[in-house]
């Protein structure tokens, strides 16, 4: 199948600078795991930790931990993750570290608890070690760095339904601040990234009052970080992309030249597609197909 390619952009832009590149398997198949990439003395880094197993059962929840060093030809696996196996966890690298934040446990009876556990992972030692507990306990959420200092999670599920929190962790400091809420509808499974002072987030599940419970919300938003006082975020809706709302897709971006200035790119991965977004400067940017 060719992914269909959307383009989110202030003006017609190009990028034939950067291809897919088929990298080693992990040594088990695992979903639902939480992923970051760290710079390393060896070079950059690829981490996966948590998930489910090939079995697809709720003992099937995992705790391991792999290390992928671009470059390699196979995976290390790891320390594992402290506690029981969790599942929509997420991940961020921060200064040769890796930060591990919430998820959910399943247990036998199908019962599902998001949990607060902040879990930090020390490559040079390949030792865990433990932060403060997330204020608000969320899994499925979507996280990002702000300037090399903050860690922003933005909405996710809280046990019983999605939250409109937005929680910014301090690393340096192992402290948690609460952060203007996100406006439009909450969502668990929705994808983002953190470019220079926006937030841009897409899509996700929302909780219906009726039946089905469940249900996609096909949205995109932008968030301005007011870089003196970082709790306070301006939302923006962003136009809707093309095509169908996505879940628990994947989000990143990196720098793309275009006339004189840069540009940023967002791009939200599945195994049927592939989006990418561009954003320049502070205009409001509109979808096209590429």
């Amino acid at each position: 199948m060719i992914a269909p390619i959307l383009a989110l952009c202030a003006s017609v832009l190009q990028s034939d600078q950067t291809a897919w590149q088929p990298g080693p398997a992990l040594p088990t198949p695992v979903s639902n795991n939480a992923v970051a990439a760290l710079m390393t003395p060896d070079g950059p880094a690829v981490f996966s930790f948590l998930g489910l197993d090939a079995t697809k059962r709720w003992d099937g929840i995992v705790a391991r931990s792999f290390r992928w060093t671009v470059g390699d030809t196979v995976w290390t696996e790891l320390r594992p993750v402290p506690g029981p196996g969790r599942l929509a966890a997420t991940a961020e690298g921060w200064r040769n570290r890796v930060f591990l934040f919430g998820g959910y446990t399943v247990a036998r009876n199908g019962s599902e608890k998001s949990v607060p556990n902040v879990d930090i992972y020390d490559p040079a030692t390949d030792r865990w070690s433990r932060g403060s507990d997330i204020p608000v306990a969320v899994d499925d959420a979507v996280s990002g760095v702000w300037r090399d200092s903050l860690i922003y999670l933005i909405s996710g599920w809280h046990d019983t339904g999605n939250v409109a929190d937005v929680q910014i962790y301090d690393p340096a400091r192992d402290t948690w601040t609460a952060a203007t809420p996100i406006p439009g509808t909450p969502v668990f499974g929705h994808a983002g990234v953190i470019v220079e002072n926006a937030i841009v987030y897409i899509d996700g599940v929302r909780v219906n009052p009726g039946r089905p419970r469940f249900t996609m919300e096909g949205s995109s938003w932008r968030g301005d970080i007011y870089p003196s006082d970082p709790t306070r975020v301006t939302w923006t809706r962003l136009p809707d992309h093309p095509g169908p709302a996505l879940y628990r897709a994947a989000g990143g971006w990196s720098g793309i030249g275009s006339c004189s200035r840069p540009v940023q790119t967002i791009r939200t991965t599945t195994t049927a597609s592939v989006t990418t977004r561009s954003l320049r400067n502070r205009a409001l940017p509109c979808w096209a197909t590429t």
